[in-house]
């Protein structure tokens, strides 16, 4: 189980920097092509348009989208993961007591 427990670490730990990693570059991405979108645009447009909001609307749906993509989606998936391990392990070493736990616990 030691083993186990370091694996779980350093799998954690390259799972989480690689997600945020990703969300970064992704983030990356779409301000850049944001920004080609806005410049791309008629004079007119920004006329109407104040400079201040689109430039507070690039960062707060780029900050959404690196938010939802990075550091919240790999703790789930983590959760998820740690979750179906851990029945794993509970079945490999008693799974009388783990099912009679499964069958138990929705009732509290």
């Amino acid at each position: 189980l030691v083993y186990l427990g370091i694996a779980q670490l350093v799998s954690t730990w390259l799972y989480i920097g690689l997600f945020l990693y990703t969300s970064e570059a992704t983030s990356h991405r779409l301000r850049e092509a944001y920004l080609r979108a806005v410049l791309r645009q008629d004079i007119a447009w920004f006329d109407t348009t104040g400079g201040g909001s689109t430039a507070v609307k690039i960062i707060t749906d780029c900050r959404l989208v690196q938010d939802g993509t990075g550091e919240k989606v790999s703790l789930f998936a983590l959760n998820v993961s740690a979750f179906v391990a851990a029945l794993i392990v509970a079945f490999t070493q008693s799974w009388k007591l783990t099912l009679s736990v499964i069958y138990i616990v929705p009732l509290l």
